[in-house]
């Protein structure tokens, strides 16, 4: 009877342990909640420029960038952003995205969603190429 219950004790704190990793692991992630229909790109300072991408490969890339994301822990001071991304999923809804790319490709960036301000996701400084190419070369 002991060696049952100390079997069932293991079985049920090596489940809790495993549940409780799992659940840290996605919400490390900026939450993208449905599957991307369009990005608008928008420049937020100087010219304002903006453009749309609706290309699937283009989408995936950004996808991709999403889930490299790290969130960050504490309180963050951060400049106004100069790009923000409005991400329209299939379902029609849609959500801002406040961005900040770095010049530097060998640098992180950063995400923001514009509905929770007060956290901050940063972008890996490998996905940080992307972004340039993906928005500031597509801005100039």
């Amino acid at each position: 009877m002991k060696t049952i219950l100390r079997l069932l004790i293991v079985i049920i704190g090596s489940s809790l342990f495993v549940m409780s990793c799992n659940t840290g692991l996605t919400t490390n992630k900026i939450n993208i909640p449905d599957e991307i229909k369009s990005i608008e790109v928008k420049q937020l300072v100087d010219e304002k420029k903006s453009f749309v991408i609706t290309d699937q490969d283009t989408l995936n890339e950004f996808q991709n960038v999403f889930d490299r994301t790290n969130k960050m822990n504490g309180i963050v001071s951060m400049i106004e952003p100069i790009h923000s991304l409005i991400i329209t999923y299939t379902n029609d809804t849609s959500e801002e995205v406040l961005l900040w790319i770095n010049d530097d490709p060998n640098e992180k960036s950063s995400l923001m969603n514009n509905s929770d301000t007060h956290t901050l996701y940063t972008v890996p400084k490998e996905m940080t190429g992307i972004l340039i190419e993906l928005v500031l070369l597509e801005l100039e």
